[in-house]
């Protein structure tokens, strides 16, 4: 299998597409990142909760570890066409939490682009 770049907005795009036709619809119930309530369509891959929410335009998705491990994160695509992983806003970020974040990301993705 060839490796993917878990970087490149393609590929959050695919991702995206995979949790939205294979997903659930569900209604998010704690404020994590996100309106208590909000529409989301989610799919699990191990013990993470991956929620796609927003519009056609402007999709982001929510990465949730049901275990606590890991901190909740969002995947986005910003104006520039490059991918954003970042924490909630309240949290203080250390460089070993922003590549812990990378790891995650990616491994999720080749979990479920394989």
């Amino acid at each position: 299998m060839e490796t993917v770049n878990c970087f490149e907005p393609v590929i959050f795009s695919q991702v995206v597409t995979f949790v939205e036709k294979k997903g659930k619809e569900t209604l998010l119930d704690a404020k994590i990142v996100t309106q208590k309530g909000t529409k989301a369509t989610v799919f699990v891959v191990d013990s993470f909760m991956i929620a796609a929410v927003g519009s056609e335009e402007d999709t982001r998705l929510i990465v949730i570890d049901e275990t606590h491990k890991n901190p909740t994160f969002t995947i986005s695509v910003d104006e520039e066409n490059h991918l954003d992983i970042s924490a909630y806003a309240s949290r203080i970020d250390s460089e070993e939490d922003i590549q812990q974040r990378k790891e995650t990301w990616c491994t999720l993705v080749t979990k479920i682009l394989k």
